[in-house]
């Protein structure tokens, strides 16, 4: 007499359910095209429906090829993780952004990294299964996804991948890691921009020390794009899903399909400004920003480019005298006309917000000459160089005292000054490196947990340390045919996630 047990019919319903994997199957389904009788599942399992219960939490659905195109000028993209479950708190957090934004979610379904570990459960599959993709097409090449399989493990997943893709202005990974860098351009094409993803997976890496490592850098989230009629380009920026909700520009979203206004937005920080060589357009997307967030902080970087006294340029005077404008033709015209667009951008339009000036390499141009007493031996500025160096020798900042009292919304930071926002350190300028080297972004992440630094001009993201851009001209008179600038700020929350905006 033949012996039935369980597994075996599990196996079989199983192994018919990989056939159809866009639907559980049916008591009439599985008479006509499974094994055993369902009368003989019913007695063993007490009904057709607790069969089905007991079957669908171990029923894997395998990944599949899903081949979806945009259609929607927004779009947010997540990765999910074949056989892993997933943070439902944070899908439904994206979600919820999409649906306020009107926007495409779309989440790649990339392999998966373990042994053993594969297919989604059936409860998963049908949560997710709408928003599923292994295969995602833009309508032209400016922006192009596509799951390269990269390792879970890679210390850096964008590796090498600006030498991959050289046409696109966006290229998008799916990894568990959400990192940002830009990619080399000449000056005669659009910025090239590489991300990762983030994910919904709740992936665990081993307890040693490069996984322990790897779990801190796991980002809960995606990315948003949204198409700009203006450049006809889209832009970008990462969404975080962090203590209970993402923030979005001045918005939470959370899980439950609510959307709140974020009042207490705690600081914003802004791409290198370099009066008067800013980019009008930037600096007026940046203005935008800071009224509809309405930060309690904003932090400015490199803030004057300090043309007329430049010491890389002392001993260039034709360099010099190109680029002298009616603004830059001594120091004292320069810093005047400097302070008055500080004034007309910022300090008048946002009177209750703090402007923190970071002490930076372009503002220290004047700090180097002073010490240097190049001022001395500088007829057309050794007035105003004698007056700036008292303040010095009195330790006061030189741009200070230049402010009337009137205007209490500024603040000069010196080098060694620390200030972190909601766990993020937002007083470098990134300039300067471990023991007096030059810096860099992988040694900021030796030093801080969270950082948000400026300097480079080329946004960045990379572990707990985000770069922002700059908001002057992507030209200038010492760059060259090849750079890889962009236009970017960073909004801190107070749930301790720094979103990144690119404009380009």
């Amino acid at each position: 007499m033949r012996t039935y047990n369980k597994e075996d019919i599990i196996e079989d319903y199983r192994n018919l359910q990989l056939q159809f994997p866009e639907k559980s199957i049916t008591r009439n389904e599985y008479r006509k095209y499974g094994e055993y009788s369902t009368s003989l599942i019913e007695k063993l399992f007490g009904t057709w429906t607790k069969f089905v219960q007991e079957v669908g939490f171990i029923t894997k659905i395998n990944r599949h090829e899903i081949k979806k195109e945009i259609q929607n000028t927004k779009v947010i993209i997540s990765s999910i993780i074949d056989g892993i479950d997933i943070n439902l708190e944070a899908f439904n957090s994206l979600k919820t952004c999409a649906k306020w934004h009107k926007a495409d979610l779309y989440l790649f379904w990339t392999k998966s990294p373990k042994k053993g570990k594969y297919g989604l459960s059936l409860e998963t599959y049908n949560k997710v299964k709408d928003y599923l993709v292994t295969n995602l097409t833009f309508g032209d090449d400016s922006v192009v996804a596509e799951d390269l399989s990269i390792n879970y493990t890679s210390k850096n997943p964008l590796l090498n991948l600006e030498k991959l893709n050289k046409q696109s202005n966006i290229f998008i990974v799916p990894h568990p890691k959400q990192y940002h860098k830009m990619a080399p351009n000449d000056t005669n094409s659009n910025p090239r921009q590489i991300w990762s993803t983030g994910t919904i997976s709740k992936l665990e890496y081993a307890n040693t020390v490069t996984g322990r490592l790897d779990n801190k850098n796991i980002t809960f989230g995606g990315l948003f794009l949204e198409y700009n009629l203006d450049t006809n380009t889209y832009l970008s920026r990462n969404l975080i899903y962090k203590n209970n909700y993402i923030g979005d520009k001045c918005y939470k979203y959370f899980e439950n399909n609510t959307v709140e206004i974020l009042n207490d937005v705690p600081a914003i920080v802004l791409g290198d400004i370099h009066f008067p060589e800013h980019d009008e357009y930037a600096l007026e997307k940046a203005v935008q920003l800071i009224e509809q967030c309405n930060p309690k902080k904003v932090f400015l970087h490199d803030v004057f480019s300090l043309n007329s006294i430049n010491h890389h340029e002392l001993n260039k005077p034709i360099t010099r005298i190109l680029k002298q404008t009616e603004s830059t033709t001594s120091l004292e015209t320069e810093l005047e006309y400097d302070i008055s667009l500080l004034k007309y951008w910022f300090l008048d339009r946002f009177p209750n917000i703090y402007f923190y000036i970071v002490a930076s390499n372009h503002d220290n141009f004047l700090i180097k000459w002073l010490d240097s007493g190049e001022f001395l031996k500088d007829r057309n500025n050794c007035k105003i160089g004698c007056k700036l160096a008292e303040k010095i020798l009195n330790n006061k900042h030189p741009i200070e005292d230049l402010f009337d009292s009137s205007y209490q919304n500024i603040v000069f930071l010196k080098e060694k000054d620390t200030i972190p926002v909601a766990g993020i350190e937002c007083a470098n300028h990134g300039h300067v490196g471990i023991a007096g080297s030059r810096g860099n972004i992988q040694a900021y992440s030796k030093t801080y947990e969270q950082a948000v630094i400026g300097h480079t001009h080329s946004s960045q993201i990379h572990e707990g340390i985000v770069t922002v851009g700059t908001n002057s001209l992507l030209e200038l008179t010492y760059t060259n045919t090849l750079m890889n600038w962009s236009h970017a700020n960073a909004i801190i929350f107070p749930n301790s996630s720094i979103q990144l905006i690119l404009m380009d």
